[in-house]
């Protein structure tokens, strides 16, 4: 008779927290409903065929990465508002989902950091595959996290893109200035400065650069040269003058960003352009550790 009551009651209970379960399953479906909703709204035109393939994808995502709806619609509008093309925007989501699960920030921090590189440098970008992977590498080399990078690497980006500076030498100078200041916005600052000064005409590290090239910096870089052959020869004219590569600049912020690239007799450069040879593949190997622990895979 004892038993026969707690078993009753085990199941009064278990079939309230059924009930509960569905109750809560129908509101999740509503809400994933009215968010996929908004998401159509940017594609108008589009069949039903096509929008219950994106939902059943976007599902697929979640389960596959361990992420509610309620972070990857959102990332889903993100990335198209962005102008991910439609084709392209669940592979785009994955590497997004991987960068948020190895670099330990938020997917749409992920979403906007890869977004934002792509629109910078336009049809000269490279693959997002290659972006993940050197913003990961740009994390591991350097002192910085993914939600510190992802919150400042926007304010470099056009100027960096606008001159021809590859996204990855432009990584392994963040790695190389977070290395000493330890503070990834001020790293920013120091080599948007640099970059501006050097670009600006009648700027006085325009004006020695070109004395030091006998053309200006904007034409040296389209000539295939990269910014650490640009601040050797800017750093050698220094020297050649019996002044130090500070003195080329008019704006502290923007010669102390150039100290930095060249610390140590540009071994420091050296030592973390080599951390970025073998980047392909980071930011999945960074995943795959990631993913390994109770809580993911709970």
């Amino acid at each position: 008779k004892k038993l026969g009551t707690v078993v009753k009651a085990g199941a009064v209970a278990a079939g309230a927290a059924i009930s509960a379960m569905a109750v809560k399953g129908v509101k999740d479906f509503i809400d994933f409903e009215k968010k996929m909703a908004e998401v159509f709204t940017l594609l108008p035109g589009e069949s039903k065929k096509f929008k219950d393939k994106m939902s059943a994808d976007i599902l697929e995502i979640g389960t596959q990465f361990g992420m509610l709806t309620e972070e990857t619609v959102p990332a889903l509008y993100q990335a198209l508002s962005a102008g991910v093309p439609k084709e392209n925007v669940m592979e785009f989501l994955k590497t997004a989902a991987k960068l948020s699960i190895g670099g330990v920030m938020s997917l749409k921090e992920s979403v906007s950091s890869l977004a934002g590189v792509l629109n910078a440098y336009g049809k000269e970008a490279r693959s997002v595959d290659d972006i993940s992977d050197i913003f990961f590498t740009t994390i591991k080399a350097g002192t910085t996290t993914g939600r510190e990078l992802a919150a400042s690497l926007g304010d470099v980006l056009p100027i960096a893109a606008q001159l021809g500076i590859d996204f990855k030498e432009l990584g392994i100078m963040m790695a190389v200035s977070t290395s000493i200041t330890g503070n990834t916005a001020k790293s920013v600052t120091g080599l948007k400065g640099m970059m501006a000064e050097l670009a600006k005409a009648g700027m006085k590290a325009n004006t020695m650069f070109e004395l030091a090239a006998g053309k200006s910096f904007p034409e040296f870089i389209k000539e295939g040269n990269s910014m650490e052959d640009a601040l050797k020869l800017l750093d050698k004219h220094a020297k050649s003058l019996g002044l130090s590569l500070l003195d080329m600049f008019g704006n502290l912020e923007g010669g102390v960003g150039a100290l930095q690239q060249a610390s140590d007799g540009f071994e420091l450069f050296a030592s973390k352009k080599a951390a970025f040879d073998n980047f392909s593949g980071a930011t999945k190997t960074a995943m795959k550790e990631m993913s390994a622990i109770w809580e993911f895979q709970i």
